[in-house]
């Protein structure tokens, strides 16, 4: 995790997200967060597509926690808006149509619901 100022982030970040579901993070034990950025790159020849779920604690990727499915052009990055709260043990996992893409993920660390 990062410090910045008195705010904590963590991140995640897969190269060469392949065409099975694949853990780009996890948010740990005991504590909260919100995602600040998720970022793709396709570094191929051609268009891909991304799919991203936020996957609760013991549940699995499905179309109930898809939170992006985007083609990406060859050589073209996508940012995607962000904001989602993460319960501790939550994952956020994505595929790819075809093997290529770079995705990191940004998330800041915050107090639960409730304990302010």
């Amino acid at each position: 995790m990062a410090l910045l100022g008195n705010r904590q982030f963590a991140r995640g970040s897969v190269g060469n997200l392949g065409t099975g579901e694949t853990t780009v993070y996890t948010q740990p034990a005991l504590r909260y967060g919100r995602v600040d950025s998720v970022v793709a790159y396709n570094p191929s020849g051609g268009a891909l597509i991304l799919t991203l779920h936020i996957v609760p604690v013991g549940g699995a990727a499905g179309s109930t926690n898809e939170v992006c499915q985007e083609s990406i052009a060859s050589h073209a990055r996508l940012n995607v808006t962000a904001g989602q709260v993460l319960a501790p043990g939550d994952i956020i996992s994505g595929k790819g149509d075809s093997a290529g893409l770079n995705v990191w993920v940004g998330v800041e660390i915050v107090d639960p619901p409730g304990s302010s």
